[in-house]
């Protein structure tokens, strides 16, 4: 499903990669109140795909592992399905990563 530089995190990753999301998250952030679950990551950056809870959109988070207060950071993309991101962002992740 993914292809390098991205890969599948594992549950346990996956918890720890939502609690910093929420640590990060400042007021005002676009997926501030919002459910997200991981799902995958690159390996070679901090970017965390986060498949958003109820709707089928999915979010690409640089996390910068600190507590933010502007609602521009951490840096997010929102991408309205999962193979859009796959179409527009990983493919163009995996070739710049060959």
């Amino acid at each position: 499903m993914f292809r390098e530089p991205w890969y599948t995190v594992d549950p346990e990753e996956a918890l720890r990669l939502e609690q910093e999301l929420d640590r990060e998250l400042p007021v005002g952030h676009i997926l501030s109140g919002k459910g997200v679950v991981a799902i995958a990551m690159r390996k070679d950056q901090d970017d965390v795909l986060y498949q958003l809870v109820g709707p089928d959109s999915v979010a690409v988070v640089h996390l910068t592992y600190s507590q933010e207060t502007m609602p521009a950071f951490p840096k997010t993309e929102i991408f309205p399905t999962l193979e859009r991101f796959f179409s527009e962002r990983m493919a163009i992740d995996c070739l710049e990563w060959e």
